[in-house]
């Protein structure tokens, strides 16, 4: 196969065409990987040569390395959906291919069914997503949580998580504070002296 070059060539097609040559000559998939690195030039190939020397050899972990370094991934391709605008001298009938391939690409990547309920989970997981604080999208995240019940539950569970902390932090705080020592309900002292009185002259 000839060279890929990013400019001319989406990495994703070319990939493609890669796994369909490797397939049609009987290419072991162990030596994709090798075969692959030959043809990367440039971004990609650095893509390919930063990868741990147990990696390179592992054609699915390269595959989707080039896909994030190419930005060809969900969470790209949604964000393209979300910000593409109409370009100059772009009629409306092209940006709606433009959406129509971003929004297709997001479904596709996120791994969920490509049925009409796979597309609401979509949906519905981009709004719960914005309805939560960073720190909740970090954890979900983590979670590796891709449909809108698997993002719910682990949100409520890292809420759960949350409270569990802030209640251990409370009881910690409230005994370590130093106990309030009994007032007495005496009056205290006063420091002004009562001024005597003055003694009366003798009566005449």
């Amino acid at each position: 196969m000839e060279h890929f070059n990013d400019k001319s060539e989406s990495v994703e097609v070319y990939l493609v065409r890669l796994e369909e040559v490797a397939c049609y000559y009987g290419l072991p998939e162990e030596k994709w990987s090798f075969r692959l690195s030959q043809c990367l030039r440039g971004k990609a190939y650095q893509v390919y040569s930063k990868l741990p020397s147990g990696q390179r050899e592992d054609y699915a972990i390269l595959k989707q390395a080039l896909l994030v370094r190419f930005e060809l991934t969900a969470e790209a391709n949604q964000k393209k959906f979300r910000t593409i605008r109409l370009e100059r001298r772009e009629t409306y009938n092209n940006l709606c291919g433009r959406l129509d391939k971003y929004m297709r690409r997001w479904h596709t990547l996120s791994e969920l069914p490509e049925t009409f309920d796979g597309l609401v989970s979509l949906i519905l997981a981009e709004q719960l997503l914005e309805c939560m604080r960073n720190d909740f999208k970090i954890f979900v995240r983590e979670q590796q949580a891709s449909a809108s019940a698997d993002i719910a539950s682990a949100a409520d569970r890292y809420t759960i998580a949350r409270k569990g902390v802030k209640d251990v932090k409370s009881e910690t705080s409230a005994s370590d504070k130093p106990e309030d020592k009994p007032t007495s309900n005496k009056p205290a002292p006063s420091n002004q002296t009562t001024p005597s009185a003055k003694p009366q002259p003798p009566k005449k």
